[in-house]
């Protein structure tokens, strides 16, 4: 296909790297779709809410009609807001939840998932090439350093409205965000001293034998909570408290830009539940599907392990309270940065173990 064009290696490194992304984008905004409508069923249900069960098949039709409304309304901009970084902050915060995608092996998944056409079309085999997720030796760092834009970017989405309740969701969010940033960063430290690498495709295969989950139990108990403080997700969604702020640092916001906001939420949510199927519970590992579904054994596992844990995130949301901004800090500076560096000295102590029970290399 793409070699037969005889492209110089330089252009094809970028048209392969443009594919990959493009890929890894959409099938992230298509996920994203699929979170929002599940986790309004859930609601439904578990609430007793009557659109997302009975407007349309499913309920289906009801997230069609909010779309549209969503999107249909007038873009208002605050008389004394700054008109250009009003508008602009929506579209960065979109853009750096969406350069996660293209480290997670999206584009894995969906150029495997393919291959089970190749006894109808041969050349399909060729789009295993076009991973690129693979080629990011500090992908777990480029992760973490990604996420940590997040609190800049929010404080500065509600500094920007010139809004006094943005102001303090802004500075609630900040503070949430960069406590909660430490101990996550210890956790996952904890998974680089077990694995030697930050590589996630490293990180998968050193888990052939025994997932993560097993060696370090505590370390994913952390990981959990820390990704759902990090997502602002229900315990954790202080800066959407709008029972004491209004609507938190996104209160200004209307229509297409709010939808922005909303969907790098969402994406950040998603690309948690995806880490910790990656991190602790061997990623695309598994047994082999039978027959022509054997190449999408890995794309299979992986994404049956990231919706249980989408599930789960929307569970809890639905079932769990708010804590109180004092709360959560105080859960943070007392309970999980001190768990997560004894986390760290167990997991120095369990890789020996693992290793001379040959369970890890």
């Amino acid at each position: 296909m793409i070699t037969e064009l005889y492209l110089p290696p330089f252009l094809y490194d970028i048209f392969k790297s443009a594919v990959a992304t493009i890929i890894a984008i959409v099938f992230t905004l298509l996920n994203v779709i699929i979170f929002i409508y599940a986790e309004r069923k859930v609601w439904a249900r578990s609430m007793q809410r009557m659109g997302p069960t009975y407007v349309g098949k499913w309920g289906s039709l009801q997230l069609i009609a909010d779309l549209i409304k969503l999107l249909s309304k007038e873009i208002i901009v605050p008389s004394k807001a700054n008109r250009v970084a009003f508008l602009l902050l929506p579209i960065l915060v979109a853009i750096v939840s969406l350069m996660i995608a293209i480290i997670l092996p999206y584009d894995y998944v969906v150029f495997y998932t393919l291959q089970i056409f190749q006894p109808l079309i041969p050349s399909v085999s060729y789009l295993t090439k076009f991973v690129v997720s693979n080629s990011f030796t500090a992908g777990l760092f480029i992760i973490y350093v990604v996420l940590g834009l997040n609190p800049v970017l929010i404080l500065l989405t509600g500094w920007v409205s010139n809004n006094k309740y943005t102001v303090v969701g802004g500075f609630r969010a900040a503070a949430q965000l960069l406590s909660f940033e430490i101990p996550l960063l210890v956790v996952i430290a904890s998974v680089v001293v077990l694995t030697n690498s930050l590589n996630l495709y490293d990180i998968v295969n050193m888990q052939q034998k025994v997932w993560f989950v097993i060696v370090a139990p505590l370390a994913f108990i952390l990981f959990l909570i820390t990704t759902l403080a990090e997502g602002e997700r229900t315990p954790f969604d202080i800066p959407d408290a709008e029972s004491e702020i209004i609507a938190g640092w996104n209160t200004e916001y209307s229509a297409a830009p709010y939808a922005l906001l909303l969907m790098g939420m969402y994406a950040r949510a998603f690309f948690s539940a995806t880490l910790i199927a990656i991190l602790f519970f061997g990623g695309w590992l598994g047994p082999t599907l039978p027959g022509f579904l054997a190449p999408f054994s890995g794309p299979f596992w992986l994404m049956l392990k990231t919706y249980f844990f989408m599930i789960l995130f929307i569970v809890i949301r639905a079932a769990f309270p708010r804590y109180r901004i004092d709360q959560l800090l105080s859960l943070n500076w007392t309970k999980l940065l001190p768990l997560s560096i004894v986390n760290l000295i167990l997991v120095v102590i369990a890789k020996y173990i693992v290793l001379s029970l040959g369970l890890i290399s």
